[in-house]
Order: C-alpha cells, then structure tokens, then sequence
C-alpha cells in the first residue's frame, strides 16, 4: 500500500513538472516576436525554412519573385486540429505580404511557429 502511495506521489510530482514546462515553453512561443523582413532583399527562387518547438520542427517552402511572396508551402505540419487551423496564418502572409501578421485565434503557438518557420526560410535567401 505504501508503494502504491509512493509511487502515485512520484507521477503526481514528474507530471507536474513536465506540464509546468510545456506550458512555459508554449508561453514562450506564444509571445514570439516575429519581425519584419525587408521583401527586397530576398532573392528570388525557392526558400525553404523551418521552426522546432518542442519534439517538432515545422518546414515550410517559400516561393519568392520580384520582391514579393508567391506561395507558402507547407511541408511537416502536426496533424491535430489546432494545426490545420493555424494554416491560416499562410493567406494573410500572401495577402499582406509580410510575415509579422496575426495569429490564426484558437491556435496562436502553431501559427507563432509556422510564422518563424516562414520568416527562416525568407532571412535564408538575404
């Protein structure tokens, strides 16, 4: 019985430690700060890019022209419903034609990591 005890008190303690930092992690991917980037000083061409957070790293191709982005594609995305929500991120880079746009509501840390991986593959081609 006191084995038992002993052992639930361990999961309790390990899992409280384990969420603390994951939430500190996802806090500190929500407050990313992505900057802008100077769409004249990317060459042309095809930029690929890519963001880690946590055990995943997000990649992402960017095809630039003429200082302007033609197209995002995204190529490892996680496949949960916050995910694909956090796409969303990709039209209003096209549309605006920057990278330091809003969040998709509902899935900020996604579209936080997709944005940097946006923005690495965009600072690769200066």
């Amino acid at each position: 019985m006191k084995n038992i005890i002993a052992l639930t008190a361990a999961f309790a303690l390990v899992s409280t430690v384990f969420f603390s930092c994951a939430s500190a992690e996802q806090k500190r991917i929500r407050e990313l700060k992505i900057d802008p980037i100077d769409l004249s000083s990317v060459a042309d061409g095809s930029h690929d890019g890519e963001f880690s957070y946590g055990s995943f790293t997000y990649r992402v191709r960017v095809e630039t022209r003429a200082g302007k982005i033609d197209s995002v594609s995204i190529l490892d995305n996680r496949d949960t419903p916050h995910a694909k929500k956090a796409e969303g991120v990709v039209a209003r880079v096209l549309a605006e034609q920057r990278v330091d746009v809003d969040a998709v509501s509902g899935a900020t840390t996604t579209s936080k990591a997709l944005l940097q991986a946006i923005a690495s593959a965009l600072h690769s081609a200066r």
